[in-house]
């Protein structure tokens, strides 16, 4: 009695084990596909704001996924792709006919600009040229050019120079490291005027003329008279 009372409970328990296995069973005709998942790479992962990075999507056995989609918080980016903030970014794969992807973080740092000047030593009235560049790019939009000790940019990529001296200038842009300062030498104008005018005794430089050109009939003859007015003088030092 005793013997046949412990074969009951053993046919119990392996009863009650074979109904907790989570092994799901197949129903007889149907097609069970599982999905794997994609693997994603890129070609840097460490990069600055404006530098492309380039992802590639391939499946379990190394083929490359060409339709593959790659997506950034939730919304879609190319498979090249240059980022124009400073940042981490989780970069994930997606295809229909796949289980969704690894995840890529790419970190985004600010680039430094680069700042260039057409000419380091000028004379006053002479006007200099400023390139900003960001690696091999050069911008022209979205930078702006500042002297230094200035909280006012310049309203062109200009500059005339007007004061004897050194000054210094610096790019700002959003999304970038300050560029490198510039510094331009302004000399004196010291070449000499061309006409002298003297009243009173002192000697003037004159820097610019104007032409009054009158006509009239005289006798029936139409006959020019011209007049001479200086703009602006200068006195010169004895």
């Amino acid at each position: 009695m005793k013997k046949v009372c412990f074969l009951f409970a053993f046919l119990l328990v392996l009863s009650s084990c074979s109904s907790d296995d989570n092994t799901t069973t197949p129903v007889e005709g149907e097609d069970v596909q599982v999905k794997s998942r994609l693997v994603i790479s890129a070609t840097a992962t460490d990069v600055t704001v404006g530098e492309v990075v380039e992802f590639t999507a391939k499946d379990k056995s190394g083929a490359v996924v060409e339709d593959a989609k790659f997506v950034v918080n939730s919304s879609s980016i190319s498979a090249k792709h240059a980022f124009d903030k400073a940042g981490q970014y989780a970069v994930s794969a997606i295809h229909k006919d796949f289980a969704g992807s690894n995840e890529v973080v790419i970190n985004v740092g600010k680039a430094t600009l680069e700042l260039r000047l057409s000419h380091k030593e000028v004379t006053e009235g002479e006007t200099v040229t400023f390139q900003v560049f960001n690696g091999e790019e050069e911008l022209s939009s979205g930078v702006k050019i500042y002297e230094v000790g200035s909280e006012k940019a310049l309203e062109q990529m200009t500059y005339v120079a007007k004061t004897p001296g050194q000054v210094s200038f610096v790019a700002k842009g959003e999304g970038f490291t300050d560029s490198n300062q510039v510094s331009l030498t302004v000399l004196e104008d010291k070449t000499p005027y061309q006409d002298t005018l003297v009243l009173s005794g002192d000697a003037f430089e004159i820097d610019a003329v104007s032409f009054d050109f009158d006509v009239k009939e005289v006798n029936g003859k139409n006959v020019g008279t011209v007049k001479k007015t200086v703009n602006r003088q200068q006195k010169v030092d004895n």
